[in-house]
């Protein structure tokens, strides 16, 4: 398929972990050249075929501020790829529609923002809470919130979802094509 990037921004590294399982898998199943990069690192896309863009979760705004920046600056490059955006969220710890339809709106405001960029899949998982890994105005917040410390992180089912993006980015390329 060609060169791809992952890129993320992570607090507290589940996402990252995340990111990790998504480029191992797409390491596995394409054989070529995956870049695993911290969202801050991630500069020039030209060379890239497609590019799979992860985040934390934050209510009010979707995702961390860096990776909300990184999307808004990089709106040309990535229209011309196919994108994949993937989000680790603690909300997701109990699998119910009030749950699924809270993280659901986390992505649409980062997709509100950058409307021009439709990606191919978005994946949603699970993420950890773990207070001592936090700002103390975050801890405060959280704490506010009743947020239950945890770890929910299911890796299995980040490399279930990452398994599939190879056919996705492949038809997504090939219609850009045509």
């Amino acid at each position: 398929m060609g060169k791809i990037l992952v890129a993320y921004a992570s607090r507290t590294g589940c996402t990252r972990e995340a990111a990790e399982i998504i480029g191992d898998a797409l390491r596995s199943a394409t054989c070529d050249q995956v870049d695993m990069l911290r969202i801050r690192e991630a500069g020039d896309l030209s060379g890239y075929v497609a590019v799979i863009v992860g985040s934390a979760a934050r209510s009010k705004r979707g995702w961390l501020s860096e990776a909300r920046h990184w999307l808004r600056d990089h709106e040309v490059a990535l229209r011309g790829l196919p994108v994949a955006y993937f989000m680790t969220c603690w909300v997701l710890r109990d699998d119910t529609p009030e749950a699924r339809g809270q993280a659901q709106g986390y992505m649409a405001l980062v997709r509100e923002k950058i409307p021009a960029i439709s990606p191919v899949a978005i994946g949603l998982f699970p993420g950890r809470l773990d207070l001592k890994r936090f700002s103390a105005f975050d801890r405060f917040w959280l704490r506010m919130k009743h947020a239950p410390e945890g770890d929910w992180f299911d890796g299995d089912q980040v490399r279930r979802w990452a398994e599939g993006l190879p056919v996705l980015l492949s038809r997504a390329a090939h219609k850009r094509s045509i």
